[in-house]
């Protein structure tokens, strides 16, 4: 069944005489339960598409359809309600709150729904992602590893219709990028979450059911492993 849409999605910046195009309509679908990796060189436009999808940043043309829903043009209170009830993110830098705990730093979007969390399956996240011991710790008390699978606990902990990930093995050495990665196919496998992820490493698509590669703002290929059994 299909959940994401792009259509002929264009961005550019500046005005008529100093115009730079960074996606030249870009057009394709994602099925519930895929796990899709988007590929490209630095400046190919894979983290601008990633931010309009993801309705933090917004198309010039064309549109995103996510489970039958035209999120394009949404206000900032909307695309912000968005983010913390349909669309997971994982950030290559974290985002985590400093002076927070990591207990609070997970709860935070529920809290600003005024929601209390699923506490078997906070429990369950809390588990897999090896943070039992860290809840009362703070993010600068953490590894880097550790810190990303805080930022994955809090996008998961909603039950997002889509997980989106923006380079998240960028700042981890070669150890906590496997099981950054391992843990995203894990969750894909077992809770049929839906991930779209960004990275410039062949070898880390390569985890993914699907590859889509960017050049200069162009689909330049589209390719799909053999079906998951």
């Amino acid at each position: 069944m299909e959940l994401l849409r792009c259509e002929e999605i264009r961005k550019s910046y500046g005005d008529k005489k100093n115009k730079t195009e960074v996606l030249h309509g870009i057009s394709f679908s994602l099925e519930k339960g895929e796990m899709t990796a988007i590929i490209g060189a630095s400046g190919s436009g894979k983290s601008t598409l990633l931010n309009i999808i993801g309705t933090i940043d917004s198309a010039t043309e064309g549109s995103v359809i996510l489970d039958g829903k035209d999120i394009t043009h949404l206000s900032r209170t909307e695309a912000a309600i968005l983010r913390r009830r349909d669309i997971g993110i994982v950030y290559q830098f974290f985002n985590l709150i400093p002076d927070m705990n990591i207990r609070d730093n997970i709860l935070l979007p529920l809290r600003l729904d005024k929601k209390k969390p699923n506490k078997e399956l906070l429990d369950m996240l809390v588990k897999r992602l090896g943070l039992s011991e860290k809840l009362k710790s703070y993010p600068s008390e953490l590894s880097g590893g550790q810190q990303q699978r805080t930022s994955m606990l809090r996008a998961l902990l909603y039950k997002p219709t889509l997980l989106l990930a923006d380079e998240p093995t960028g700042n981890l050495d070669s150890k906590n990028s496997a099981e950054i990665m391992e843990l995203m196919q894990s969750f894909n496998r077992e809770l049929s979450q839906t991930i779209l992820y960004v990275t410039h490493s062949r070898e880390l698509a390569g985890k993914a059911d699907r590859v889509i590669e960017l050049s200069d703002g162009c689909i330049i290929s589209d390719t799909g492993k053999e079906q998951k059994s």
